[in-house]
């Protein structure tokens, strides 16, 4: 072949023609594919269902009572701490029987008042500890710091519908109050009225949260 021709190139196999155009057609594929993965919204993702609601202690001297290690409680004060719980609570189960009794339709009352000049038939054993030792300070909301204070009641025995559960925290409250200056040292009265208002303040969101069928 001479120095000065040139080969004359030749044109590309049908088999490379092929391979080309399949790539070509691929990658457009990929990035189509991608387009329309972007351009789709994300699927609805459900709300976390609420939590469940945890057990809380029955009063608020038994919340106290639950952190006696925190509050450095002496078994005695500890002692003396259940038997004033244990009184509350019975109270409060009367109230709570005495609604639950009301509330029943057709049921005749369980304490009727005797008739003028007759005995009751009763006696004071027959109705509940009070709550309130005598001689004992007594109220409302802890020293006006609590939310949601409670109002005064002056019946622990006699419920009124739908005021049952303002009874009930009343109760709980003068109990405690009760309960801690017979029973706490100066030094345990505060942080020991936190964990009685965190108790309470638990109540009231589970009553809430129960309310709203939650």
């Amino acid at each position: 072949m001479d120095a000065g021709v040139r080969p004359v190139p030749q044109p590309p196999s049908a088999q490379s023609s092929v391979r080309s155009f399949a790539g070509v057609t691929l990658v457009t594929l990929l990035w189509l594919a991608l387009g329309c993965a972007h351009g789709q919204p994300p699927p609805p993702v459900d709300a976390p269902p609420p939590a469940p609601l945890l057990p809380l202690p029955r009063s608020s001297i038994a919340a106290v009572i639950a952190h006696q290690g925190e509050l450095g409680l002496t078994p005695e004060q500890v002692d003396r701490l259940i038997a004033r719980d244990a009184e509350l609570d019975k109270v409060q189960t009367a109230l709570r029987e005495a609604q639950s009794h009301q509330a029943a339709p057709g049921r005749a009352r369980t304490s009727a008042s005797p008739a003028a000049g007759q005995p009751s038939g009763g006696s004071p054993s027959d109705a509940p500890p009070p709550v309130v030792p005598p001689g004992s300070p007594a109220g409302g909301g802890y020293g006006g710091r609590h939310r949601g204070q409670p109002r005064t009641q002056t019946s622990q025995a006699q419920p009124t519908g739908p005021k049952l559960e303002d009874q009930l925290d009343d109760n709980d409250t003068r109990a405690y109050l009760a309960a801690e200056a017979d029973i706490l040292t100066e030094a345990q009265r505060d942080p020991a009225r936190e964990i009685a208002e965190k108790y309470r303040e638990a109540l009231y969101d589970q009553r809430s949260r129960a309310a709203a069928g939650q």
